[in-house]
């Protein structure tokens, strides 16, 4: 099978393209830029990824479309607008690389979104596929937008189309927070979260590669929104400890008051750290495993009962 990845320079596409690779599909990686490549893996520089983009001879016999190339990760944003912003990366160029990809014959389009298109936080129910949305923040409306872009003019044509929606994606190497939390483990800095009590899920890079080489090929995967995770919800404090062995390293974990810390995180302009750290944000993932006989690759319960998984 031949299958072009987008954004393949990210830790999720870099992951992704050297799985696919080892499962014997032929890859086409797209990036903005010069980059590391993989051997045995042809890598494409596009220069910028916008409404404008020539993709036609990037599809040329191309199977199956995974599109990740998107902007996210801002943890200090300076841009005024920044819905206007993560639009122009996440929600412009979609309709293009869609439009090509039907006109070239894909048969599949996979989009990696985000769980932040249903809302920040749960109370009491996971959030499932079917929920109405709620995008709590800028990078989340312009992946839902894209969404809709990719339904509505996959819809009317001949090319099925995935929709992922992933909670928090961790692995050596992951960027934003979880750089940051492996930062402080591997310098043995204190980390005040032992007495959260919260439940979160999350998914590992080789889970959610996993995954999407599921979707490939399965069929009660077409034309759905899915919501992947590891399957097992996790406190923050619990969270850490699994960076921390996914490290090597043991976390310095303390305990204070988390009505303390979500005081003190609101003071110094970090509310959305605060309902990150310390709130729930669940996701039923029954239709993958049920429905789709999916089995997670790395087993988070075995790890943190210190088997190997």
């Amino acid at each position: 099978m031949k299958i072009l990845v987008t954004g393949a320079s990210g830790f999720v596409g870099r992951n992704l393209c050297v799985y696919l690779k080892e499962l014997g599909h032929e890859v086409v990686a797209v990036v903005r830029c010069h980059t590391r490549p993989v051997d045995g893996i042809h890598w494409v520089v596009l220069g910028s990824i916008d409404e404008n983009t020539v993709w036609a001879p990037s599809l040329l016999q191309v199977d199956v479309v995974i599109h990740l190339a998107a902007r996210a990760h801002i943890l200090h944003e300076r841009t005024e607008d920044p819905l206007s912003e993560f639009r122009a990366a996440n929600t412009y160029p979609i309709e293009k690389l869609v439009h090509d990809s039907i006109k070239a014959g894909v048969k599949r389009f996979i989009f990696v979104s985000s769980i932040g298109v249903n809302g920040a936080r749960t109370a009491g129910s996971p959030f499932k596929a079917s929920d109405p949305v709620s995008p709590h923040s800028p990078y989340a409306v312009s992946k839902f937008e894209a969404e809709l872009i990719l339904e509505r003019l996959a819809i009317d044509s001949a090319m099925d189309f995935i929709i992922l929606r992933p909670p928090l994606i961790y692995g050596i190497d992951a960027p934003g927070n979880v750089r940051l939390l492996s930062g402080m483990i591997r310098h043995k800095i204190p980390i005040p979260f032992g007495a959260v009590s919260n439940r979160r899920s999350f998914i590992a890079i080789d889970n959610l590669v996993s995954v999407i080489g599921l979707c490939l090929t399965h069929p009660k995967a077409l034309n759905k929104v899915i919501l992947p995770s590891d399957g097992v919800d996790l406190s923050t404090r619990e969270f850490i400890e699994i960076i921390g062995l996914i490290n090597g390293r043991t976390a310095f974990i303390v305990s204070v008051y988390p009505l303390v810390l979500d005081l003190f995180l609101r003071l110094i302009g970090k509310r959305k750290v605060s309902e990150s750290l310390l709130c729930d944000l669940q996701v039923d993932s029954q239709y993958l495993f049920e429905d789709l006989g999916w089995v997670a690759v790395f087993n988070v319960s075995s790890q943190l009962n210190g088997k190997v998984s």
